[in-house]
């Protein structure tokens, strides 16, 4: 079987969230036999020397530099991708994240014969400018294969025009394995309360992971649980008004900020509930973090994260935008340590069946195969003679 070459296209301009830690979690596992891997990541802030690249570049596979990160260096962009695509001998160019998507679909214009997949990990009202919901649309649905990261996900493609027939699921997996190495090294300990509860909540501070609403349901644990300390992991601009709120609302010294950690399996297991407040999730890899942690979860009910996390025996869903809501689910969960003990040991069963990387590495693979075997017989297939050209 011809190997097939993949460049998977991204466009994070700093930091590691979830897109990028399964890119990450994904490099080990490929067959080399079937597949040749590299990465490129457009836009990064740091010049090609941020958190992302400098992880893709330790994997061992081919990074692809790329120079320039304003969308007025976009010309160039173009023209070093194209090279670097022909220099490759790139078969399959594999999309990821709104910026990519749109560049990846300008240069599959140029490049006749590459193969183009986009992996959607997100739904498109997530997007707020209209201009990039429509240009992300037009090289979605130009592609010659669609991923999503969820049912909602493929629901919300079709909605928005991707032919079904070329569009499925393919759910994120982890790195089990790697996870408990990590998990299992020395960390530093988090803040925690003589005799209290740990509830943790990772990922970035911006306003659609509805960290607001957490920070609102703390004065009603603290009622109840009054040495309770959230523990929020991550960066983002939401940060100042986050610390503002605290204040406001009197939690200040139980709400600890506790910016980046690059330890984050350590800090699942220091943890005893791990809470999604999101808005909007097409996915969510922290759930699955926090679950092979043998963590209970509490996280609202929107979008993916149903198909992640079962209602009552993994962890518990609330509505979105509900602060008692929350405040009620994580009490539940830290007055009954059997549940608690219960759901973890159920959510960590649920990664090892439904959400291996191992899975999600060989569905690829597959997709990957098929679209090589569609370009073997295209290059197999003979040229016209004079008389039918």
């Amino acid at each position: 079987m011809r190997q097939v070459r993949i460049l998977h296209l991204t466009s994070t301009p700093a930091g590691i969230g979830g897109v990028e830690r399964l890119l990450l979690d994904l490099a080990p596992h490929y067959d080399r036999a079937r597949v040749h891997v590299a990465h490129c990541n457009l836009f990064d802030q740091a010049q090609g020397s941020g958190r992302f690249p400098t992880a893709l570049k330790a994997t061992g596979l081919p990074y692809v530099e790329i120079e320039g990160s304003r969308w007025h260096h976009l010309p160039g962009i173009i023209g070093q991708l194209l090279a670097a695509i022909r220099r490759e001998r790139i078969d399959v160019l594999h999309l990821h994240m709104v910026h990519a998507t749109i560049v990846g679909g300008l240069v599959a214009l140029l490049s006749p014969g590459l193969s183009v997949v986009v992996t959607k990990h997100y739904v498109y009202r997530a997007l707020a400018s209209r201009m990039l919901r429509l240009l992300d649309r037009l090289s979605t649905n130009r592609a010659d294969a669609i991923v999503a990261v969820s049912g909602h996900v493929r629901d919300d493609l079709v909605a928005h025009g991707a032919q079904r027939a070329k569009s499925e699921v393919i759910h994120n997996g982890m790195d089990l394995e790697a996870f408990d190495r990590q998990a299992a090294a020395p960390s530093q300990p988090l803040a925690r309360q003589e005799g209290g509860a740990l509830i943790g909540c990772v990922g970035n501070l911006n306003p659609i992971k509805g960290h607001e609403y957490l920070v609102r349901a703390m004065p009603r644990v603290l009622q109840r649980f009054p040495t309770a300390r959230l523990v929020m992991i991550g960066e983002g601009g939401a940060k100042a008004e986050l610390e503002a709120l605290a204040r406001a609302l009197g939690v200040e010294g139980a709400v600890i900020m506790a910016g980046f950690r690059g330890d984050v399996p350590a800090v699942m297991r220091q943890i005893d509930i791990c809470v999604q407040p999101s808005l909007q999730e097409a996915f969510g890899i922290v759930l699955l973090e926090a679950m092979a942690a043998a963590r209970p979860v509490v996280a609202t009910g929107v979008e993916g994260i149903p198909e992640i996390v079962v209602d009552g025996t993994t962890g518990l869903l609330v509505p979105p935008r509900d602060p008692e809501a929350l405040a009620k689910a994580i009490c539940a969960l830290l007055q009954d340590g059997e549940a608690r003990r219960a759901m973890g040991s159920a959510g960590r069963s649920r990664v090892e069946q439904r959400f291996d990387i191992r899975t999600t590495v060989r569905a690829y693979e597959e997709l990957y195969g098929m679209l090589g075997e569609r370009i073997a017989r295209s290059e197999a297939k003979p040229l016209p003679d004079a008389a039918e050209r």
